[in-house]
């Protein structure tokens, strides 16, 4: 169902993601959010990345964003074609507007509601619908390995 996003080299997987999470309204909210303690929720939620596992990199957490938004129905077909449709010839770098971080959190934002009470702690929210997804779970765990937490 998704093999394609594996046969994608790790330049291609990112610059995916993150030209998708450039162009969700909520991106903006990540990007100024505070973000202190979100490690924390992330392993809360996702439960925490193997100390025994190396750190994963940008294309694995942006692989396994991709692989999130081709399970949803309404993003699979436009998410395939951003993918693996030409490449824009004049655009702004997506990285530079948002990095792989915060489009793997806007990725997760389709199927986890994030909240920053007044203390300034955070509290993950699953679907119901998403539950029983393990891409949901692995993309967590992913983000959280790659910020170094929940070690």
């Amino acid at each position: 169902m998704t093999d394609w996003i594996d046969r994608l080299d790790d330049t291609t997987v990112t610059l995916t993601v993150a030209r998708w999470a450039a162009a969700q309204p909520q991106t903006e909210n990540f990007s100024k959010t505070e973000s202190r303690g979100l490690d924390e929720a992330l392993a809360a939620t996702f439960g925490t990345w193997p100390a025994e596992q190396p750190r994963p990199g940008e294309g694995e957490l942006a692989r396994d964003a991709l692989r999130v938004l081709a399970a949803d129905p309404h993003q699979a077909t436009a998410i395939r074609a951003l993918a693996t449709g030409p490449t824009p010839e004049k655009m702004i770098d997506p990285l530079t507007a948002v990095g792989v971080v915060t489009a793997a959190l806007v990725v997760l934002q389709t199927k986890v509601k994030f909240e920053l009470d007044a203390g300034g702690r955070w509290t993950l929210e699953i679907e119901k619908s998403a539950l029983k997804d393990s891409t949901i779970a692995d993309l967590g765990k992913k983000l959280l390995g790659f910020l170094g937490g929940g070690r």
